[in-house]
């Protein structure tokens, strides 16, 4: 079993981000928010904190502009 440092991991994940496929990225995060959107922590929530998206990382910010919505 090899254990990577905290750079290390931090690499292997950006190199990942990088490689995934623009479709494949948006599937993922819709499926990410619809999971988020029937917990119970969401539901019950008077406010949310989210990071906004940058360059290859999960896409927030149709699901920020609904939350806002609501």
């Amino acid at each position: 079993m090899t254990t990577m440092t905290k750079e290390q991991f931090r690499k292997t994940v950006k190199e990942r981000r990088g490689q995934a496929a623009p479709m494949d990225l948006a599937r993922d995060s819709e499926i990410i928010f619809r999971k988020i959107k029937e917990m119970n922590a969401y539901l019950i929530a008077s406010s949310i904190y989210c990071y906004v998206d940058f360059n290859n990382e999960v896409q927030t910010r149709t699901f920020l502009a609904q939350a806002i919505a609501e």
